[in-house]
C-alpha cells in the first residue's frame, strides 16, 4: 500500500470513527490561483467589503476564514523564501 493510499484510509477512518470531529480538508488548496490572488489584492487594499463578499461567498462553499487567512499568510511566507532578493528590493530602505 502507498503512502498516498494509507493517508487516504486515514483520511476516511478519521471521519468514520468519530463522526462529529470535523474532518480537515484541503477545500483551500484546491481553489483557484485567481481566486486566492483576488482575495490576497483585497487584503492588501484593505477592501473590507469585498473581503467580507468573498468571504461569504467562499463560507458557503464550507471554507472557513480562518482556514483561508492562514493560507494567504502560507503562500506569502513561501514567495518571501523563494525570493528573498526581489522581496528585499521592494521593501523600503530603514530611515
Amino acid at each position: 500500500m502507498t503512502d498516498k493510499e494509507q493517508a487516504e484510509e486515514r483520511y476516511l477512518r478519521q471521519h468514520d470513527d468519530n463522526p462529529l470531529k470535523p474532518v480537515s480538508s484541503n477545500m483551500v488548496e484546491n481553489l483557484k490561483a485567481e481566486i486566492i490572488e483576488a482575495y490576497e489584492a483585497a487584503l492588501e487594499a484593505d477592501d473590507k467589503d469585498t473581503i467580507k463578499r468573498m468571504e461569504w461567498e467562499l463560507s458557503t462553499l464550507l471554507i472557513k476564514k480562518n482556514e483561508l487567512k492562514a493560507f494567504v499568510e502560507k503562500r506569502k511566507a513561501e514567495n518571501a523564501r523563494k525570493h528573498p532578493v526581489l522581496n528585499a528590493e521592494t521593501e523600503e530602505p530603514p530611515a
